[in-house]
């Protein structure tokens, strides 16, 4: 390693597949910012691929690692990645050995459960969230909702928006697939099968579109505690429309977002939904809700449509209009692919070297 360039700490679930994992990789592979800092990447979890056993067990190696290059004064900022419960539990122990060793510090914060843990916690967990607010260099969120309430419930902070990534490049997108005049469309949901992320409420706007006799599919692809229970919903209500595929990932993922019309995803809460950031890349309308960071990536009527969860009714309306009008969904299209342009790894990749820029100097 380079002994000119600073040295940033990576902390946090880096090894699974997700946001997390997404803004590491742009990051240590930005040319720009690779001439200017080396990377130690510190693995606190295995997320849901280990037990509590595992986890724990990959946390204190990753805690007494970190200790040890910090006594060897080998860490010029930790820019630490953090989710809710367990993950913000483990991220205090950073935090503070960060503070003592007087290292700057990014506490930069990705779940989607942003507002339930942080914005509402209890008197206690609040009083913790203060001193490690108080401790950090540097805040980050995915979006201005999360900024204006984090300002407002803890008062002035040093606080950053910057976006997650989109995935892949645009190289990788098909110029093919979409059949824009078809009046037969394919919808896509990708998400866990979870009640959070509105699940039941596709059961219900299947339901209604079917009565309405449109006619379209919803490819269903994800996993989750509600699977089972999902299923049956789907085998009561007899809907044929809806196609469970589960997990799907790799060039299968790819293919379907390059061969459906329209993204459906009637969250409860999100961060910065990564489906949806393909979705607009790919050049999808998306009908989904006005929650966490989703406003910026969906503006209502210009590439998709926004309701407020449950919004059944809502949900109906705007799918219809979809449904039944092939250059719309074109038009939406064209303009997903545009606003998808911003959150490209290049973009966000030169958002953080300004951070790291701004903090050292």
């Amino acid at each position: 390693m380079d002994q000119k360039r600073k040295k940033v700490a990576i902390i946090g679930a880096v090894s699974y597949p997700g946001g997390i994992s997404r803004v590491v990789d742009t990051i240590i592979n930005c040319p720009n910012i690779k001439n200017h800092y080396g990377w130690l990447i510190f693995n606190t979890s295995q997320y849901k691929d280990g037990n509590f056993f595992i986890n724990f067990i990959v946390f204190v190696r990753a805690l007494a690692r970190y200790f040890h290059h910090l006594l060897k004064g080998k860490i010029d900022l930790a820019h630490i990645h953090t989710s809710y419960q367990r993950s913000f539990y483990r991220k205090i122990f950073f935090i503070f050995l960060s503070s003592f060793f007087k290292v700057k510090t990014i506490l930069h914060f990705h779940t989607g459960r942003f507002e339930e843990y942080f914005i509402n916690p209890s008197w206690r967990m609040k009083k913790i969230i203060e001193m490690c607010l108080a401790k950090v260099s540097a805040i980050v969120v995915l979006c201005q909702d999360w900024k204006d309430k984090i300002e407002h419930k803890y008062g002035p902070l040093n606080t950053y928006i910057i976006h997650n990534p989109i995935s892949f490049g645009s190289e990788e997108i098909p110029v093919h697939g979409k059949k824009q005049n078809r009046n037969h469309i394919q919808m896509l949901f990708f998400g866990f099968i979870v009640k959070k992320k509105g699940i039941y409420d596709i059961i219900e706007v299947a339901d209604r579109l079917n009565k309405e006799k449109l006619s379209f599919t919803i490819m269903i692809c994800g996993k989750g505690e509600e699977e089972n229970r999902f299923l049956k919903k789907i085998k009561e209500k007899n809907l044929r429309d809806i196609q469970y595929l589960g997990w799907v990932s790799g060039q299968r993922r790819i293919d379907l977002f390059a061969e459906s019309d329209v993204f459906f995803l009637p969250s409860y809460y999100e961060g910065m939904n990564n489906s949806i950031l393909e979705a607009i890349a790919f050049g999808l309308p998306v009908v989904t809700t006005k929650v966490g960071g989703t406003p910026e990536m969906v503006v209502d009527g210009k590439n998709g449509y926004l309701s407020e969860p449950g919004d059944i009714e809502g949900f109906v309306e705007k799918l219809k209009v979809l449904i039944l009008n092939p250059a719309l969904r074109s038009l939406l299209g064209q303009q997903s692919r545009v606003i998808s342009e911003k959150f490209n790894k290049e973009n966000i990749a030169e958002e953080w070297h300004r951070l790291y820029q701004n903090l050292f100097h």
